[in-house]
């Protein structure tokens, strides 16, 4: 199953939060709170993100995070890289790397299509934007998701 991790999930839900609300400085705390994200996780996507300037921190009382670029400026592909590595859809993907060796690399009959759709694959990473989730629609109501309210089974979908 070809999936992002969920530190990539974490990351995207906080940048996308902190998308949708240019140059407001919002604490990971409240970051946490409203997606039910382990602040201890969360705090260390922050700082990381600030590392490679994609997030500033502000200290003080009334601090926290804000975006340090425009959502524009960063593809999925360079946050997926930043926080996990390169991007390998097949083993063999990795050989500019010094890695990328497998067993059947001489006689593979699939080698050459999979390779092809990695590329593919990096290219439409490349393509999608913070932007372009920041402007989605609107989630459903984060409410639908409380505990004991009947409404939900966890995944935030009404059932």
């Amino acid at each position: 199953m070809l999936s992002l991790t969920r530190k990539c999930d974490y990351a995207l839900i906080a940048l996308s939060h902190l998308g949708r609300s240019p140059g407001k400085v919002t604490s990971a705390r409240e970051i946490s709170e409203t997606y039910r994200i382990p602040l201890p996780v969360l705090m260390n996507i922050l700082k990381q993100l600030t590392r490679e300037g994609i997030v500033a921190s502000v200290r003080g009382a009334r601090g926290g995070y804000h975006l340090a670029i425009e959502p524009s400026e960063l593809s999925l592909r360079r946050l997926i890289m930043l926080l996990e590595g390169p991007i390998r859809l097949v083993q063999c993907a990795a050989r500019g790397e010094g890695r990328g060796f497998c067993n059947g690399m001489r006689w593979c009959p699939v080698q050459t299509s999979a390779l092809r759709l990695h590329r593919k694959l990096e290219r439409f990473l490349e393509e999608v934007s913070l932007a372009d989730i920041v402007e989605s629609p609107t989630p459903l109501s984060l409410a639908v998701d409380e505990p004991g309210n009947g409404q939900s089974d966890g995944t935030g979908v009404p059932g």
